[in-house]
């Protein structure tokens, strides 16, 4: 098959056939690309033919209509729509949050909340409306809600009383004097953020520590939900926290089998952040929250799954 192909002045050889009469894949070994392909479009054998090319698909945009340029900057500053070609998450990675609470009824929330499965009561009659093995807020918004409540999950531990069961605080003196607890703690489930501007400098509000925090992310003039299903501009580690914790989940969803230190040294790792003004000072890696490099990280051990066919 080699000689009907080659002529004298380039040389081609058959890799494979790929399935159809006719069809192959071959390498032409000749002076440049140019060559080979004047050689290929004079040979009568050859019907078709195309080079090798390399294909790049656009970033990937939601169908959010919230998510219109100027009005999510954090997002666009982390590299988010890069990232998410290469995951968009899953509903099997769960983020839990651990502030003053949250908007069940919002519309940007209420179909994400978060449901333990095993404290679903047997009565309520819930279905796997949207067949995905789990009984999520879709499902539930999809039933009649029994006497106004909706079942879910508590974010803390509550007695049979519905009181909050004790947990370790700091003291006023930790908050005052010591290492802030539990954000530097040095271990690796824990990444103390710092606030970033969004023109790449380290807030004035924010906190820093070259070896007690870890990153910078967006925390300026961050669009966000409020309570009664609106959205307000805010400043804040609060709002910077959140960019970070979704880039983790985003690639946790890509890499379910990755250990705790790999997601860590995925976000902070040198070749994933992005500058910041001084950042060798102010946070242990130096720069500011990258989702599209930490996602890109080559920091995962091999890793295999088994399937079933």
């Amino acid at each position: 098959m080699d000689s009907y192909l080659d002529d004298g002045f380039n040389d081609f050889t058959v890799i494979a056939g790929l399935g159809s009469e006719g069809l192959m894949l071959v390498r032409g070994q000749g002076v440049s690309s140019a060559d080979v392909e004047s050689s290929l479009s004079r040979n009568e054998s050859v019907g078709s033919y195309s080079l090798n090319s390399m294909i790049t698909g656009q970033a990937t945009q939601p169908n959010d209509s919230e998510y219109v340029p100027g009005l999510l900057e954090g997002l666009t500053q982390i590299g988010a729509e890069a990232a998410w070609d290469q995951s968009i998450g899953s509903m099997q990675t769960v983020v839990g949050v651990v502030d003053s609470g949250i908007d069940l009824d919002h519309r940007d929330l209420f179909l994400n909340i978060w449901i333990n499965q095993g404290e679903i009561p047997a009565d309520l009659g819930a279905q796997d409306i949207d067949g995905d093995g789990l009984i999520t807020f879709y499902d539930l918004n999809n039933l009649r809600v029994i006497d106004g409540v909706i079942y879910v999950a508590s974010t803390v531990t509550l007695d049979g009383d519905g009181n909050l069961l004790a947990g370790d605080l700091a003291t006023a003196e930790q908050l005052t004097n010591e290492t802030p607890y539990p954000s530097s703690d040095d271990v690796d489930n824990v990444i103390a953020v710092a606030a970033s501007t969004l023109v790449g400098g380290l807030a004035t509000f924010s906190n820093y520590g070259r070896t007690t925090v870890d990153i910078a992310a967006p925390g300026t003039g961050i669009r966000s939900t409020l309570k009664g299903g609106g959205y307000g501009t805010a400043n804040g580690t609060s709002m910077a926290t959140p960019h970070v914790a979704g880039a983790a989940a985003l690639i946790w969803s890509s890499q379910p089998q990755g250990a705790v230190g790999e997601i860590r040294a995925a976000l902070l790792d040198a070749a994933s952040v992005e500058p910041l003004e001084n950042g060798d000072q102010l946070v242990s890696s130096g720069g500011r929250l990258s989702a599209s490099g930490a996602i890109a990280a080559d920091v995962f051990a091999p890793s295999a799954r088994v399937t079933q066919k």
